[in-house]
């Protein structure tokens, strides 16, 4: 019988649905983030310019999802717009989703302390 995983954004999602939901209200999932190009985030706050990837299988051929220079130009090409972009490997999503949010609330807090 194969075991199918859930998808790394999925698991994410599920976690700050668990923990803390008031954060997903102004979250957008899948949020096209450019005119031009058909790059999007996983999970992106417009209003702050906050987005999180969840970066995929690292042990794949040419590194997994997340890993080649077309993401690396998407990301720069995000942050060079004014972007804050947080990355998480499978592996962290998958063994310590809580501490992935927890750094992500962290930055929420300074975020609108900020503003």
């Amino acid at each position: 019988m194969k075991i199918i995983q859930p998808d790394l954004s999925d698991l994410f999602f599920l976690t700050i649905k668990i923990i803390n939901p008031k954060i997903l209200e102004d979250c957008e999932r899948e949020y096209r983030f450019h005119e031009t190009r058909r790059w999007r985030f996983d999970f992106a706050w417009k209003a702050h310019k906050i987005a999180v990837e969840c970066d995929g299988i690292a042990k794949q051929a040419g590194g997994g999802r997340h890993n080649t220079d077309a993401d690396r130009d998407k990301i720069n090409t995000a942050t060079m717009n004014g972007w804050k972009v947080f990355r998480f490997s499978g592996k962290q999503i998958r063994n310590e989703p809580d501490k992935c949010l927890s750094f992500f609330e962290k930055f929420i807090k300074v975020k609108k302390i900020d503003e």
